[in-house]
């Protein structure tokens, strides 16, 4: 049996997500311009040595949110697409991947003994952490030809550039979100 995720996390990433594009001039990659961002600029071009942030460029980091526990068996949910697996337990993130694509296609996602079917594409951010999830939907509202289990997956912008985490922070600070619908297949 397939417990529904948590409504606070798609809340949290549809009512956080603002503009996924990072600030210009944000060299130290905390979302804001500020003086710190000048002094890093000025260090570098004395030869200091100093990470400047290129927001928008490298690969993008992914990891995969699993909110949901199974009534029986293992909770342990794997996603596919594009070549990549990523696995979590329940209430767990997978470690991130570099992930060096502008978009992902036909993703999987296996959970509970069933498969979610997402045909995509969904675009990535350059250079960005990235955070994707599943959340079932109620199939009155959503009644998608051919799915019997209606879901969306969502992919939310973690608000660091890539690299700058190990691990997706506790504290979701959503800067931007995408949507892609799709579910388990009829049978």
């Amino acid at each position: 049996m397939l417990r529904r995720g948590s409504p606070l996390a798609i809340a949290i990433v549809l009512f956080c997500a603002a503009d996924s594009v990072a600030v210009c001039g944000d060299v130290t990659g905390d979302g804001v311009k500020t003086a710190t961002d000048a002094l890093a600029v000025l260090r570098s071009s004395v030869g200091d040595p100093v990470e400047l942030v290129c927001a928008g460029e490298g690969p993008s980091d992914l990891s995969f949110w699993n909110d949901f526990a199974c009534g029986s068996g293992s909770s342990l949910s794997q996603a596919r697409f594009n070549g990549l697996t990523f696995s979590a337990d329940a209430g767990e993130s997978s470690p991130y991947q570099s992930v060096d694509l502008t978009e992902i296609n036909d993703i999987e996602i296996d959970l509970c003994g069933d498969t979610f079917y997402f045909p995509g594409p969904i675009y990535l951010s350059p250079g960005r952490a990235l955070t994707f999830l599943m959340a079932l939907l109620d199939p009155v509202v959503y009644p998608f030809p051919g799915i019997d289990v209606p879901a969306m997956f969502v992919l939310y912008d973690d608000g660091v550039p890539a690299g700058a985490l190990t691990a997706p922070p506790a504290d979701v600070n959503a800067s931007g979100a995408s949507v892609l619908y799709g579910g388990r297949r009829a049978r």
